[in-house]
């Protein structure tokens, strides 16, 4: 594989997990209820105030997962353009799209600190040679990762709003990307919605695991009536037997109110409330 190859292929692979990493935050962000259901994640991905803060955790994200600390060493063969270069090593730090070049860090003897050059990738011979690009030795990854990014959807000159933290599940990333090879791209939503189901999966796990159980209805059960509160508002006019019998229908058919730390969580200040904590609210 000439030179010019192999680094096509590298920039392939990492351009590739990193656009998938960003859209698994997004998705994980539509999940938890910090993004709307309905939303476009193209328009995200070009648009929203989060995305420079999204794209930089998908990079943090590659760094530990997928990128071996050796992997971006080269060694500077064969540039008739800069000879003085030539057997000089240094390191990739990016890749410039537009120029069609990457970005080089050398630290020469001769110079004081460091310096960056532009150079075409038929220049540059990998030190150590990456023969399978992929996931690490998952030995070395076993934890999962929490991914933070600061809450721009709630704003106040006398508060700061927490984070909003989402989990990174390696294994189910490697699942979406084995069924849908490059899962952001994939036509009528068909990843995304994939991936909302397993999330969902992960998160009633978590449930059956922790303490959190779900709340079951205390119609009838502890309070004996709930239209007493009521007492006096136009809104209970009914009887107590009829409105307990309405509500002891319309609340069979839902059964429980499910809560885990996550929904738990969006109770703090700028979160937006999860649906669950809402019906609580209301219901109870």
């Amino acid at each position: 594989m000439t030179r010019a190859s192999y680094w096509k292929h590298f920039t392939y692979f990492e351009q590739s997990v990193i656009s998938g990493l960003i859209w698994y935050i997004q998705v994980s962000l539509v999940h938890s209820g910090h993004l709307p259901d309905n939303i476009s994640l193209e328009l995200v991905k070009a648009h929203h105030p989060l995305m420079p803060f999204i794209y930089s955790k998908a990079e943090r994200l590659f760094k530990i997962f997928y990128q071996k600390n050796i992997s971006n060493e080269i060694v500077v063969r064969d540039c008739a353009e800069y000879p003085q270069l030539n057997d000089s090593r240094g390191q990739i730090q990016s890749y410039n799209q537009h120029l069609g070049q990457y970005v080089v860090n050398f630290h020469s003897q001769n110079l004081t600190g460091a310096y960056a050059m532009h150079l075409c990738s038929q220049y540059l011979e990998p030190i150590h040679k990456i023969k399978k690009f992929g996931i690490m030795s998952p030995g070395t990854n076993q934890a999962d990762e929490t991914v933070s990014v600061p809450n721009l959807l709630f704003c106040s000159n006398k508060t700061i709003p927490p984070p909003i933290h989402v989990k990174f599940h390696w294994k189910l990333f490697e699942l979406m990307r084995k069924r849908y090879i490059r899962p952001e791209n994939t036509l009528v939503i068909q990843s995304t919605n994939a991936l909302c189901v397993e999330l969902t999966k992960l998160d009633n796990q978590a449930i059956s695991q922790s303490s959190f159980m779900p709340f079951k209805m205390p119609f009838r059960i502890f309070a004996g009536s709930i239209c007493k509160s009521g007492c006096g508002l136009g809104f209970f006019q009914l009887s107590n037997e009829v409105s307990d019998d309405m509500l002891q229908r319309v609340f069979a058919e839902e059964g429980t109110i499910e809560l885990n730390k996550t929904k738990l969580g969006t109770l703090a200040p700028g979160e937006i409330l999860d649906s669950s904590i809402i019906d609580l609210c209301v219901k109870w």
